[in-house]
């Protein structure tokens, strides 16, 4: 208590020092501080700092709810805990205080009860260049994952060696893909998940730790979704999130080992990502608790009534990931960002109700920063080990859009590529040059960052727009861009450079259809744009969309729209086999299009008139069967008279390759990385294209547990 006190002082120091405006808000604040410091009177100075902490002075607020929680500490207040968060939450552009409330935050893990002896052991145990998402086992010896061909595999953390559970061979020659390999609780079997590629159907299977025994355990033809998730703690079952097409519905399924039974344990209307991503039974299997929408709650598996009616663990204040249940029963680990990091946290729990107040054990787990590229810093739950440690992984993308001059007569790369916007190292993507070359921008998240080539200088843009927003393009009119906008109005969107407003070219869904289908998902097949390009006049807009039943993927299609009239028109659809149009180009004649239709595991690419004349055409190209190579993007050549792909070989090898639309053999241009895109400068003489790597870590959460009996 005395080293609480002695910090405490030290903060109100620090504040104390800090300059001062003069103002009302501010001669309050020095006259609350005499109350606490020199009065002693703390419950007076708390009912000072609460007003001040409704200042309009942002300044003042946040120093006053800093204080305040120095206060509640020193009455051994909980209330203390939340002043701090508070902060974080609501101020965290007030350097220091922000920085003084993370710092007590933080201190305030050594005052729960029982902490653990030796203090929390963060550590790393394994790096690889493939996504982390798989399970560890119950010894903390072997962690599942999917290998670069996409065949499930085991890592010895001992040895570090790797062995396959499962083998069908390359990459793009395989009947299907495995992920999410969870073990059961003997250690001696791993349910994974199965997209079997030709009939993009889902399965849940199971497999020995030696690679025998593979079977399925379930599969259902209008599952989007198969995912296994827990074990039953005696082995007997598996846990899978389950999402239903044809019904509408997710569900978490109990399904038998012994004989593929199921038992709906939870069932909500709804086809949205957002459900179920994480479950997980107590150690005596009453109770199951599930995250939905970052909400966490319980069912009591004993109970009629508690299956029916779910109790809350976790409101959706914090962005809430369910992480596990502790081996003793005590405890839920759930990961949230009150201090602006992912940040571990132990929330007790008994007779599978909330029983206190979450306690913090780990800061930064991984970073929270929504202004990257969407998708990284994602965290994988991997599961207790039997030690009481708990596993974890964390998977990111970084990216960085650059600039290489390209000689297209030797078809080579002249020098060595630059990053177009230094001080965003490893977060930007998508460089673009205006129609006249002296301008270019790249994306970061919903951010983009603007050059002016003649002058040089930068700035950086953020769209009135709040959904997120992709596959930025330029207007033909050079002042104004294009992009994909998604969440509950998708379209295609105009932005002005100028003013930063947006305004709808052509909307696939209203906003009540969108929420809709969200929620519900759709009955009817419905299309979505994923990609579009504007032809060289402006006048038409074409859309790269796929379609959508239930959740799932069910083809694409090209669609021209006249802007002036809102005429559509189909000029191509996607063969049976591909699911998705992942990339869309325009000839710089403006009299035919390129497209990049993605058919598991590996894209095709097409190259027809824009009148959509010759339906049915087969492919320019598709990657040779057994090479292993993704294509990411495409573009034309100066010319018109090629294509240039982005493409890669996982884990690490990328390359552009060159394909002439006469039939002749294609180019292979190396590049030092993998890429995500690729497009060419007016001139013709450079090309900005998007490097990216893959980075996966598996890290363990050791002694943080309080010493406390099993829970009943």
């Amino acid at each position: 208590m005395k080293f609480a006190y002695v910090a405490a002082l030290a903060c109100g120091l620090a504040l104390l020092g800090a300059p001062q405006k003069s103002g009302k808000p501010e001669v309050s604040l020095q006259k609350a501080i005499q109350t606490e410091m020199v009065d002693g009177d703390l419950r007076s100075a708390i009912e000072i700092y609460q007003k001040l902490a409704q200042s309009r002075d942002r300044a003042t607020a946040a120093q006053a709810l800093v204080r305040m929680g120095q206060c509640y500490e020193k009455l051994g207040d909980a209330e203390a805990r939340k002043a701090y968060e508070r902060v974080l939450r609501e101020f965290s552009d007030q350097a220091e205080p922000a920085g003084l409330a993370r710092e007590r935050l933080g201190a305030l893990v050594g005052t729960a009860a029982s902490p653990p002896a030796g203090g929390v052991t963060h550590r790393l145990v394994w790096s690889t260049p493939t996504e982390a998402w798989g399970g560890a086992s119950p010894d903390g010896r072997w962690i599942t994952f999917q290998n670069e061909h996409t065949d499930l595999a085991l890592h010895d953390l001992v040895t570090g060696q790797n062995r396959l559970l499962t083998n069908y061979g390359p990459r793009d020659q395989r009947p299907g893909m495995a992920y999410g390999g969870v073990f059961s609780p003997d250690g001696r079997r791993v349910a994974y998940a199965w997209l079997v590629c030709k009939t993009v159907t889902q399965e849940v299977r199971v497999v020995n730790v030696d690679g025998t025994g593979e079977r399925v355990l379930y599969r259902h033809d209008q599952a989007s979704s198969a995912i296994p998730r827990a074990w039953t703690p005696d082995g007997a079952a598996v846990l899978a999130r389950v999402y239903r097409d044809d019904i509408g519905e997710r569900q978490i399924l109990r399904i038998s080992v012994s004989d593929g039974s199921v038992e709906v344990l939870r069932a909500e209307k709804g086809v949205s990502g957002s459900a179920f991503r994480s479950m997980a039974f107590s150690p005596t299997a009453r109770f199951l608790a599930y995250e939905s929408f970052s909400d966490i709650f319980a069912l009591d598996l004993q109970s009629p009534e508690g299956r029916k009616t779910p109790v809350t663990l976790a409101e959706d204040n914090w962005s809430n990931e369910l992480m596990g249940w502790s081996p003793d029963g005590n405890h839920i680990l759930l990961v949230g960002d009150r201090t602006g990091t992912r940040d571990a946290w132990l929330l007790p729990v008994k007779d599978g109700q909330p029983a206190g107040e979450p306690r913090l054990v780990k800061t930064a787990l991984a970073t929270v920063d929504h202004s990257i590229y969407r998708g990284s810093n994602d965290i994988i739950p991997m599961g207790f080990t039997r030690t009481g440690a708990f596993y974890y992984g964390v998977s990111r993308r970084e990216s960085d859009a650059m600039t290489v001059a390209f000689d297209w007569a030797s078809g080579r790369l002249q020098g060595a590529p630059v990053r177009f916007a230094r001080g965003f190292d490893g977060s930007t993507l998508g460089l673009q040059w205006s129609p006249d070359g002296k301008s270019a921008f790249c994306q970061r998240g919903n951010m983009l960052v603007l050059r002016n080539l003649d002058s040089q200088s930068r700035r950086e843009l953020h769209p009135r727009y709040n959904q997120a927003f992709d596959h930025a393009k330029w207007h033909p009119d050079g002042k104004s861009l294009i992009f994909i906008g998604g969440g509950w109005s998708p379209g295609v969107f105009q932005l002005d450079l100028e003013s930063g407003a947006t305004r709808a070219l052509a909307q696939d869904l209203t906003e009540a259809e969108a929420k809709k289908v969200r929620l519900e998902g759709a009955r009817e097949t419905v299309y979505v744009t994923y990609t579009a390009v504007l032809s060289h006049d402006g006048k038409t807009l074409y859309r790269g969309m796929f379609g959508v039943q239930g959740a799932k993927r069910v083809g694409g299609r090209v669609v021209a729209t006249n802007l002036g009239s809102g005429e559509e028109k189909v000029i191509h659809r996607t063969r049976q086999d591909e699911a998705l149009l992942l990339d869309l180009a325009l000839s710089p004649d403006g009299t035919k299009l390129a497209t990049l239709n993605y058919a598991p595991p590996r894209g095709r690419i097409y190259v027809f008139p824009v009148s959509g004349e010759n339906p049915g055409s087969p492919p320019l190209y598709s990657p040779q069967g057994g090479s292993g190579e993704d294509c990411e993007a495409i573009t034309w050549s100066p010319d018109g008279n090629s294509i240039l792909a982005s493409m890669n070989r996982l884990p690490a090898t990328g390359e552009l390759r060159r394909i002439p639309l006469d039939g002749g053999p294609p180019q292979k241009i190396p590049l030092p990385f993998m890429s995500l895109d690729v497009h060419v400068h007016p001139d013709g003489r450079r090309i900005g294209i998007t490097a990216w790597k893959q980075i996966g870590e598996v890290w363990a959460l050791e002694n943080f547990l309080p010493r406390e009996g099993p829970a009943r």
